[in-house]
C-alpha cells in the first residue's frame, strides 16, 4: 500500500487534482459559500483597520505628551503652527501668480487661433 504525499506528485497531478477554475466556480455557485467569503473579508479588514486605529491614536497620544512636555519645559515646540500658516500663505500666492499666467497662455493660444479652424 501506497501513500502519495502532496510534495510527491508532479506539476501536472497537481493541476488535475487541484484545478483553480473549478474551484472558484463551484465556490460562486454556492451563495452560502460566497456569503461566509464575504464575512470573512470583512473580518480581515475590519481588524486591520483596527489595528491601525490603535497605532494611529498610540502616536496621537505621544504626540501629545512630547508637546505638553516641550511646554511644561518651556523649550519651543518644534515647526509651531504660525510658521506653516506664513508658508501656506506664500504658496497661495504663488498659485495665484501660476493661475494668471496660465490664464495669459490660454489668452495668447486663443487669439493666434486661425478662425477657420
Amino acid at each position: 500500500m501506497t501513500i502519495k504525499c502532496l510534495w510527491l506528485i508532479s506539476k501536472s497531478q497537481f493541476r488535475e487534482k487541484f484545478n483553480m477554475t473549478e474551484l472558484v466556480n463551484s465556490l460562486l455557485s454556492n451563495n452560502i459559500m460566497v456569503i461566509i467569503g464575504i464575512l470573512l473579508a470583512s473580518l480581515l479588514v475590519y481588524s486591520i483597520l483596527k489595528r491601525l486605529l490603535k497605532i494611529i491614536i498610540f502616536f496621537l497620544i505621544m504626540l501629545t505628551v512630547y508637546t505638553a512636555y516641550m511646554v511644561y519645559s518651556g523649550q519651543e515646540v518644534p515647526g509651531s503652527t504660525q510658521k506653516y500658516i506664513e508658508d501656506s500663505g506664500e504658496k497661495i500666492d504663488s498659485l495665484k501668480k501660476g493661475g494668471e499666467t496660465l490664464y495669459k497662455i490660454m489668452d495668447s493660444l486663443k487669439q493666434t487661433e486661425k478662425p477657420g479652424d
